[in-house]
């Protein structure tokens, strides 16, 4: 179907066996000299920031070379820095209000315009931001509503053409004050009342940093409040998910949609995914959809439960409901049922159907992990206090849901469009080969689902019930927003202004003589990076290097192939594959007007390299950013389109994975050396393991020329660690329009490997 060129929503309902999906779609793009044409929606937004104790605690560095580096950082130095990147793409169209919590709650800066001379003072207050005390979350919900609650005037309520959003962040349990019954009957009520005066209440999104974490109230709270829950495990993701999260409230077309489905008496409807906030009517169902995004639909499958024998014609009425520059629009379709489904009887492909009937099979799953409990919180299944556990001491359950989840990935697997990129996504969040196959591996193991997989999977499933891009890390969120240009173009805009403010200054004290490594940039906190080489590097050969001509001495490194004798510390050793990394972040890959990535750089002698590549130095291996005097050794390389890493033969000498280029000594993939003792900088699990290398190296797309083309690696949801490279068609943000395939990449700038 064509983009819909004005502010009109499409709504559309298609047939299937056993029900109907609804299909929302708001136009593309905006209105040609709309605000959101020329930059954003004019958003109302309140930070809620957890200021309590544990917000001081170390936000470390993962690093691409093995060790954790500890910069100074703190949770709340780099929560900080997230709501910098929020203020310096705000305009004077938009307002930002600010609210702490600790042991009470503070009201740091009511709704302010964002007028340069307010920029300034607001970022004087974020930066004065100190950590004290306990967790009082509920103070800090309500004082950061209350704000809202204040534009409330004689003439009308100041704001109702903007799109509302109150962001919560918080790293741990609430400990202090919490509400007798619970939070939900709590705040339930309140937001019922809003809607009751013909208000849209601000979304309310909350973002769990950490393991300690109560994310079955995260998730509740952001399910009644409209909005998105997303869990930030480490440091190295605080990036990506703040610059998602508000690059879809920046291309927000409608708030407050709500879906109002009605059936005969006799026919029982359902939301197929287990949503939770999906009410239930004697004859229909209502679903409140929350924020519309530019270029995203939203699409619901719904199942009729028949009565038995009931084989006859039956219809369902559609009507959507929802708030457009603060006044209230509605749409509505009917859809006349048959007992047999001819398949010309839809707009929608077979595909399409499929991968929206198998995304709502997988959120049914995802939600019967975490039931709710009578207060209206959920509860993951491994919670003490939840009887069916899966804990050690109850491994049937466990096993059900293994089993549940082989069962769900063979069905998913039989379909007549299951190679097909969409569907090929979910496969990959399901039950890929590491680094996929996050589903899997958070349920397999009760160490691994006790520790992250509770609070991650809540955050895939609103991403994919919401259908929303979170992060740049899952293969399945990933394909929403990517036909939204205005979503596309915000989020690379925060990107840039996360990457290149300025590092906030560290704020825990080194102690016993420990030092802090030194931060330049923030991209090292929204990072998704390869070891590699750039173009040009000219790496020294063997004996029998490979060449026409003996007499040359060195080649290029994008010349290298499997095959070549390249020089070692310990003789000539046969390049086992060279895998190329795409640097280019555009619209269309191969498109001539390609943004070049910025990438960062040191120099060590004559070599340019990325700060985590090991280098041989004075008989030591060191990091680059190790050796730097001052900041000002360090540089911005700009124009690599393209980088390149090594993989040798194997060898038992670990020494023996090492090539000299740039006249430096640097050590290659799959070195063997997975831990050490000695503190040896080399360590890694993933690009130490030459076997776990070669398995992702051989699931890459080859090129003509035979090198491996990938997009970067995908980081451990433990350890922030690479653990495996990320292929061309589906780990990235991929998406075929018109027949085209279409991307964006974010190479980061700390990818580990020499450029020149």
């Amino acid at each position: 179907m064509e983009p819909i060129p004005s502010e009109d929503v499409s709504l559309s309902l298609h047939p299937l066996n056993d029900g109907f999906i609804v299909s929302v779609r708001p136009p593309t793009t905006p209105v040609y000299g709309s605000p959101s044409y020329q930059s954003h929606a004019p958003v109302d937004l309140v930070l809620v920031i957890d200021v309590s104790g544990s917000m001081q605690d170390s936000a470390p560095m993962p690093s691409v070379g093995g060790k954790t580096e500890h910069t100074g950082l703190s949770i709340l130095d780099l929560t900080k820095h997230a709501a910098r990147t929020i203020i310096e793409t705000l305009n004077e169209g938009d307002r930002l209000g600010i609210v702490t919590f600790a042991y009470h709650a503070e009201v740091v800066q009511g709704l302010t315009p964002m007028t340069n001379r307010s920029k300034r003072e607001t970022l004087k207050r974020v930066n004065e931001l100190t950590p004290d005390g306990a967790t009082n979350l509920w103070q800090g919900l309500q004082s950061g509503r209350q704000l809202f609650e204040q534009q409330h005037t004689k003439n009308g309520y100041r704001g109702k053409d903007k799109t509302q959003a109150m962001y919560i962040l918080t790293d741990g349990m609430p400990n202090y004050m919490c509400p007798a019954k619970g939070y939900v009957p709590k705040l339930r009520p309140i937001i019922e009342k809003e809607w009751e005066q013909g208000r849209v209440p601000p979304s309310i999104h909350t973002f769990g940093f950490g393991y300690s974490l109560r994310s079955g109230l995260l998730q509740s709270i952001a399910e009644i409040g409209g909005g998105n829950y997303a869990f930030i495990p480490d440091a190295g993701m605080i990036g990506t998910v703040f610059v998602h999260a508000v690059a879809n409230l920046y291309s927000t077309f409608a708030k407050g949609a709500i879906l109002n489905i009605k059936a005969p008496l006799e026919v029982f409807l359902e939301d197929a995914s287990g949503n939770s906030v999906a009410e239930a009517a004697s004859n229909g169902l209502t679903i409140p959809l929350g924020n519309l995004q530019y270029g995203q639909s939203r699409d619901i499958v719904i199942t009729a439960h028949l009565p038995p024998h009931y084989h006859h014609s039956w219809s369902a009425t559609v009507d959507l409901n929802y708030d457009f520059g603060g006044e209230s629009k509605s749409t509505s379709t009917s859809l006349e049922t048959e007992w047999e489904i001819p398949e010309e009887s839809t707009e929608m492909s077979p595909e399409v159907i499929q991968y929206h009937v198998c995304r709502a099979k997988i959120c049914s799953f995802l939600n019967s992990l975490f039931p709710l409990k009578a207060c209206g919180e959920h509860e993951a299944l491994s919670s003490p206090s939840n009887k069916r556990s899966l804990k050690n001491c109850d491994p049937p359950m466990q096993d059900e849901m293994i089993e549940r989840l082989r069962g769900l990935v063979t069905w998913i697997r039989s379909g007549p469009a299951a190679n097909s990129e969409l569907i090929q996504s979910l496969l990959q969040d399901l039950d890929g080969i590491e680094p996929q196959g996050q589903i899997r591996i958070a349920i397999q193991n009760t160490g691994e689902f006790n520790r992250w997989g509770k609070h991650y999977l809540p955050s895939l499933l609103h991403a994919h019930t919401q259908q929303v891009c979170n992060s740049f890390k899952d293969p399945g969120p990933l394909q929403y927003g990517s036909a939204s240009p205005v979503f596309k173009r915000c989020r690379q805009e925060l990107d840039d202004a996360f990457d290149n403010l300025p590092p906030p200054k560290p704020s825990i004290k080194p102690r016993n003589g420990e030092t802090h490594t030194r931060i330049s940039r923030m991209s090292h906190y929204n990072d998704s990076s390869a070891p590699c080489f750039a173009r040009g590097m000219m790496v020294r050969l063997g004996d029998g290097g490979g060449l026409a001509s003996e007499k040359a001495k060195s080649i290029a490194v994008e010349d290298l192939r499997p095959g070549m004798q390249v020089w070692t510390p310990k003789g000539s050793r046969k390049v086992r594959a060279l895998v190329e990394t795409l640097g280019k972040s555009a619209d269309e890959l191969g498109s001539s007007k390609a943004k070049q990535q910025d990438l960062e750089v040191c120099r060590v002698g004559d070599l340019i390299v990325t700060p985590w590549h090991p280098v041989l130095v004075d008989g030591k291996w060191s990091f680059p950013a190790n050796l730097m005097a001052s900041d000002d050794d360090r540089t911005i390389q700009q124009g690599v389109s393209a980088v390149y890493s090594v993989l040798l033969e194997e060898s038992a000498d670990v020494d023996a994975h090492a090539i000299q280029i740039g006249g430096v000594v640097a050590v290659t993939l799959g070195h063997g050396l997975l831990k050490s003792e000695s503190g040896d900088i080399r360590a890694h699990p993933f690009f130490g393991d030459h076997s776990k290398v070669s398995e992702s190296i051989n699931r890459l797309t080859t090129a003509r020329s035979g090198v491996m083309r990938c997009l970067g690696v995908q980081k451990s949801m433990r350890t922030g660690l690479a653990k495996g490279f990320l292929g061309l068609h589906s780990d990235r943000e991929w998406f075929v329009l018109g027949g085209k395939r279409f991307g964006t990449l974010s190479t980061g700038g700390n990818a580990s490997g020499i450029f020149l």
